[in-house]
């Protein structure tokens, strides 16, 4: 049990440890506060709130004292850190405040600060995780200030101190900002300076015709969750361009990159079954054409694989762009809805691809 291989059949200590550790559930809000641009001073303040390592009244009455709770800002409440944080009163306008400027809602938990800011340029990401884990940490301390020094919080005091945190946390931002007037508008706001621009552009790819004598297997693998709900998909040409028939699977649950590998590894399957000696595997998954032309498939298909390469006079790997791979990509998302091990093959080119992969059609990458 313990001297396991891992997924690409190595044996290590790290496979061992993998193997008989503890798993506890997974969390993604660490990913968000271990951040070089974000004070330690306030990143750990953050994951302690998160972790419950605090105590107030409602923690206290959990553990059996006797108290009479109420908020010690608003008064309106019994005092617990969820009331603190999200709904009392000056929290409230704190929050109002900030999302004003942003154009965001207001946050109702932890959850909808780190989702907020997604679709923003990296330079707005960076300053809303400052500013929002900012007026958290300091929303606590505020509280504490009100108990223990019976100094009551001042909305104005308190902005100015989140902007003295973003103002500071400036000078640790790397990343770059859109040429928007948005990321201008909130970088005037705490005078950040100036900031880099990073502009996207469009990159045309084209999609290639096989070799003379060669049949090309576009492959594509889908999960819905990784893992989760997972298929394959896999269009076989002629050096002609002209489809000689596909083919659409059932994983079960898996992970992407093992729909990609099943996908591949079909393809040499159905290669055999065609009698193609000479094979073109295409597929938009670059770590699945490396681990192939490296001969470093997981342990699982190593037999299947070992046997499809022997049966083949000559394998050619290529990685394409997921853009020009779009009807391999249908097909796999089609095979995520089938059972386990089930396939469908048609011959020729079945009515319900989205398009053809042509010659001399550009297609366009937005990079």
């Amino acid at each position: 049990m313990v001297w396991s291989a891992d997924l690409k059949g190595k044996f290590s200590t790290s496979a061992a440890v993998e193997r008989i550790r503890s798993r506890e559930p997974k969390v993604n809000w660490p990913a968000y506060i271990w951040k070089p641009f974000l004070h330690p001073a306030i990143a750990s303040n953050i994951w302690k709130l998160q972790q419950q390592i605090y105590v107030d009244d409602k923690v206290m009455i959990k553990n059996g004292f006797e108290v009479v709770s109420r908020c010690c800002i608003c008064t309106a409440e019994q005092d617990c850190m969820e009331h603190t944080l999200w709904k009392c009163q000056f929290s409230i306008n704190a929050w109002a405040w900030i999302c004003s400027i942003f154009e965001f809602e207001i946050p109702q938990s932890f959850i909808d600060v780190c989702k907020l800011a997604h679709h923003k340029s990296p330079l707005s990401k960076e300053v809303w995780m400052i500013v929002a884990c900012s007026i958290i940490k300091e929303l606590w301390f505020q509280k504490n200030k009100k108990l223990f020094e019976e100094k009551s919080p001042q909305l104005n005091e308190f902005k100015r101190k989140i902007w003295q945190f973003v103002y500071e946390g400036g000078f640790r931002m790397k990343d770059t900002k859109w040429g928007q007037s948005y990321d201008q508008h909130i970088i005037d706001i705490f005078q950040l300076g100036v900031r880099q621009i990073k502009y996207s552009y469009i990159k045309e790819c084209f999609w290639k015709a096989p070799d003379q004598n060669f049949i090309l297997f576009c492959c594509d693998g889908s999960s819905f969750g990784n893992p989760g709900a997972a298929g394959f998909g896999i269009i076989a040409r002629d050096s002609s361009c002209e489809v000689i028939g596909e083919m659409s699977g059932g994983v079960g649950t898996a992970t992407n990159y093992i729909a990609e590998i099943l996908a591949v590894i079909y393809a040499l399957e159905w290669a055999f079954v065609l009698k193609a000696q000479k094979v073109i595997i295409r597929s938009d998954s670059k770590t699945v054409i490396n681990d192939f032309c490296n001969d470093c498939v997981p342990w699982m298909f190593r037999a299947r694989w070992l046997n499809a390469k022997q049966n083949s006079e000559n394998i050619i790997f290529q990685h394409c762009f997921r853009e020009v791979n779009f009807s391999a990509d249908d097909l796999a998302k089609r095979g995520a809805g089938l059972r386990a091990g089930e396939r469908i093959i048609h011959n020729g080119r079945p009515s319900f691809l989205k398009g053809v992969e042509m010659l001399n059609i550009v297609y366009y990458r937005i990079c």
